[in-house]
């Protein structure tokens, strides 16, 4: 029986090298038979029988039970790979969903914006019959149509309508400080975008030179518009420092600013360190004209005396009466305000209303100064045609050009109009020479619509207004507009004594 064995191992390792692929293959009951018919038959027999079963092997498909042998291998396999595709699976349709809740949150976004627009547009609709309902002329086109009392058609008058704004093309006067801050700022941005490494805001305001809180929003609003650009760059160079000129001004502004971002605006002096690596924008506040080593301390860092020139842009805001000297003064002006009062006499007045002095003291030889001055203003006052007091701006908000502003209604609500532009900073002839022009201008403007105006009611043109107002319930008299005019001419002299 042990020799059986042995033969058949040795026939098996036989086998093995020359069939390697049959092996596998080999049904376990023709082992079995081997060995009993070695055992029985002897060694002849026994390769009968392993040739027999070779070519049995050779020729015969491997049985259920075989291919069974080998499946856990290939299940594993196949079980890994639909695990991965049920993965797969699993993974798009999460972002399938995900999607889906996006759109569908969009989608009611989009509806309340829809049910918004509906309304919104639902009540410009009742606006626009209210107005209709009340006459008014609704219609943009150029032909304007109305309907008199005894005419039996429209008369249909053409009016060209030129329109432009003028607050886009001169700009605007400020009507207080912090408005002329916001233009300040939005300068300062402007000048940025447009490659200027040294610049200067020029304010003259009695406001900012004489209270700090007025100064602290000034300055806030000024530099806004470049914090808030500086503000979302995700870099380490992303900071604006403000220099004030001396510690007290420092922290109040700590204590009363409203940027609390250190990251974004950094505070510093003259005295300490102003200029480092991290910062992109230095702001500096000028020193009080008095303030001499404050304003050499300036001109020092400006010129780079004592340290290396700064190689960022640099914003220099004065914001006192006195304009600034040092290198300051030639940086370019990207904002620039200034007050002016201005008194005015106008009219037809007589060349010889004034006599020369030496013509009066011949005249008037025991007559002292004062009492000259005070017939000569008498004499002028009696006979002029207007006087009073009026305000001016000089303006100059970068890009755009200087602008000389006239307030032409003094009595009433501020009324800025442009009266003179010019490429550079004007002189002062320059200046008082467009303030004339613009008040006398605007006299022979009003004189011409009152001309215009008493021309229509001689002519009876105006009697279908007339008509109009007096179907409103509105009653005019003369009694009303002469009441008007004393108190006219009442508030002139008042304002000129």
């Amino acid at each position: 029986m042990r020799k059986a064995f042995l033969a058949a191992a040795l026939l098996l390792r036989w086998s093995s090298a020359f069939y390697p692929c049959h092996i596998i293959y080999r049904d376990v009951t023709s082992t079995i038979r081997l060995s009993t018919a070695a055992s029985d038959e002897g060694t002849g027999d026994l390769e009968k029988e392993n040739e027999t079963s070779s070519r049995r092997s050779n020729g015969k498909k491997p049985s259920k039970r075989n291919r069974n042998v080998l499946s856990p291998a290939n299940n594993t396999d196949s079980e890994a790979s639909a695990d991965l595709v049920n993965a797969d699976m699993l993974r798009r349709i999460t972002q399938l969903e995900e999607l889906v809740a996006r759109q569908a949150v969009r989608i009611k976004k989009l509806e309340k914006e829809c049910i918004d627009l509906t309304l919104a547009a639902e009540s410009f609709a009742k606006v626009i019959e209210l107005l209709r309902q009340a006459g008014l002329q609704t219609d943009t086109g150029d032909a304007i149509k109305l309907m008199g009392k005894n005419s039996s058609k429209e008369e249909v008058y053409e009016v060209v309508v030129e329109s432009s704004d003028v607050a886009d093309i001169f700009g605007s006067a400020p009507a207080n400080v912090i408005e002329a801050a916001d233009a300040a700022g939005a300068s300062i941005l402007a000048g940025l975008l447009g490659g200027k490494q040294r610049m200067i805001v020029d304010v003259r305001d009695a406001d900012l030179a004489n209270d700090v809180n007025t100064l602290v929003q000034f300055l806030e609003l000024a530099v806004l518009p470049v914090a808030a650009g500086l503000e979302g760059l995700k870099s380490k160079r992303n900071r604006l420092k403000l220099v004030f000129p001396t510690v007290g001004q420092l922290l109040h502004y700590r204590k009363t600013m409203a940027l609390a971002a250190p990251e974004v605006v950094a505070l510093s002096t003259l005295g300490l360190d102003p200029v480092e690596d991290r910062d992109n924008l230095i702001v500096i506040i000028a020193p009080s004209p008095d303030d001499i080593e404050g304003l050499e301390a300036m001109n020092n860092l400006l010129e780079g005396k004592n340290s290396p020139p700064i190689p960022k842009p640099v914003v220099v805001i004065n914001h006192h009466m006195i304009p600034i000297s040092g290198p300051a003064a030639k940086y370019e002006v990207a904002y620039h305000l200034r007050l002016l009062s201005v008194q005015y006499v106008s009219g037809d007045l007589p060349q010889e209303f004034l006599p020369s002095l030496n013509t009066t003291a011949s005249a008037q030889g025991n007559t002292s100064d004062d009492d000259l001055l005070e017939a000569a203003v008498k004499h002028a006052l009696g006979r002029a045609t207007h006087s009073g007091m009026t305000r001016a701006m000089v303006v100059r908000a970068y890009p755009r050009p200087w602008h000389i502003f006239v307030d032409t209604s003094p009595d009433t609500d501020a009324d800025f109009e442009v009266a003179a532009t010019f490429d550079t900073e004007p002189a002062m002839d320059e200046i008082n020479k467009a303030i004339i022009e613009c008040l006398e201008g605007s006299e022979q403007e009003d004189e011409l619509v009152a001309k215009q105006m008493q021309e229509a009611l001689e002519a009876g043109q105006l009697d279908r207004v007339n008509e109009m107002l007096a179907r409103m319930g509105i009653d005019i008299t003369d009694d009303d507009d002469d009441e008007d005019e004393d108190d006219e001419w009442r508030i002139f002299r008042t304002d000129s004594v």
